[in-house]
């Protein structure tokens, strides 16, 4: 709960850095924009309303705000190099589905931009295993355990500790996913190992599909805040796990893993 409750925190601070600057354009600036503007506040929460203004006060507003993003007028506007659309001070249905689809296009070229998990530098093809057919969730643990084991990254007793761990209590997040590990003092290096199973596996009171071992060091604790934001993304969005988990080459697998 703990997890999802922070995810969500830094979703919406996330959101709040993403809104877009704009000013409400009208005849005279006053009355209609400011019903408009509360109707777009309101639905709208990536939109931030710097201000509203007469058609006139535009040109000159623009010259001393130039963190303006975007221009909704109430009246035909020109020679205005900035994004703009043009609605009724009412802001009816259709309109609001213009706006909202003139937004996502606006924002098209930033969603674009993919960013790398940080897990990426934790992790390597070795440490990757995929379609696994096991039986138990011990089983792989096991596996995963020994292979960081095998590369230097854990001591041997890696593999017990996880264990005991889970029998303790479930290491489940939901939507399918698991992130077994261990006590930090049998880390030699912090790595993660994945492993995608072919079949859900009961783990105990859920089915899980992708498990994450984790291997990270205490002291390494703003790495493993943005590991958790990033579990938390992937299990909030099903289609992702669904492609993550049918998929059999593990370097296709690798570059799934981006925002």
């Amino acid at each position: 709960l703990t997890l999802h409750f922070q995810a969500s925190i830094e979703r919406l601070d996330s959101n709040r850095q993403k809104q877009k600057n704009v000013i409400i354009v009208c005849h005279m600036g006053i009355g209609m924009s400011q019903l408009l503007r509360t109707k777009i506040e309101r639905k709208f929460h990536q939109i931030y309303v710097m201000d509203c203004i007469s058609k006139d006060d535009l040109d000159d507003y623009l010259t001393k705000h130039q963190d303006v993003e975007l221009v909704i007028s109430t009246t035909s506007i020109s020679g205005v190099k900035i994004p703009h659309l043009i609605v009724s001070p009412l802001l009816e249905y259709t309109e609001e589905k213009k706006l909202e689809d003139f937004i996502k296009q606006f924002d098209e070229p930033v969603r674009q931009e993919k960013t790398a998990f940080s897990m990426l530098d934790y992790t390597t093809p070795f440490l990757v295993s995929l379609q696994d057919d096991v039986e138990h969730r011990y089983m792989i643990i096991e596996k995963l355990a020994k292979v960081l084991y095998e590369k230097g990254y854990v001591e041997k007793e890696y593999a017990v500790h996880a264990i005991m761990r889970e029998k303790m209590s479930a290491t489940t997040i939901g939507a399918g996913i698991a992130i077994p590990h261990a006590n930090s003092k049998f880390i030699k290096q912090s790595a993660i190992a994945i492993a995608t199973l072919k079949e859900p596996l009961d783990w105990g009171t859920e089915k899980v599909t992708l498990v994450f071992m984790l291997a990270v060091k205490n002291e390494e604790q703003k790495m493993t805040k943005q590991l958790f934001q990033e579990l938390s993304f992937i299990s909030e969005q099903p289609s992702f796990i669904q492609k993550l988990t049918t998929e059999t080459n593990v370097m296709k697998f690798l570059s799934y893993l981006h925002y």
